[in-house]
């Protein structure tokens, strides 16, 4: 069982995934994570921290995070999932919590479209 917050980081993820994003930037994946918090009323973690989080996710092996050179815009990295979309899905869903942000379709609308507006 992974914390609440590697959840609702993983959680961001898949919205990507579900939307055939399938590297998204940790700067974007932290803006979805944000709303998530937003929306459940959790108090959003650093992105600092939320790069451990990434990391760690990483070596458990459930994403893989390639960092990659933007040139003069930096550093980032790209994040994609390396397990099974819809099985992460109902993981995240079968917690109460997350259940409470509906599914993903509507999600992925909502929080995408929010971070398009930024």
């Amino acid at each position: 069982t992974l914390p609440m917050h590697s959840k609702m980081l993983l959680f961001s993820v898949v919205c990507f995934e579900s939307q055939g994003i399938s590297n998204a930037t940790s700067g974007e994946v932290y803006r979805v994570y944000r709303e998530v918090c937003r929306e459940l009323g959790v108090e959003p973690l650093t992105p600092r921290r939320i790069t451990d989080l990434i990391s760690e996710l990483d070596m458990l092996g459930i994403i893989s995070a390639k960092i990659v050179n933007k040139g003069r815009y930096g550093r980032t990295k790209e994040i994609h999932l390396t397990v099974p979309l819809e099985s992460t899905k109902s993981v995240l869903l079968s917690d109460y919590r997350l259940s409470q942000l509906g599914d993903f379709s509507s999600a992925r609308k909502k929080f995408t479209f929010q971070l398009h507006l930024q």
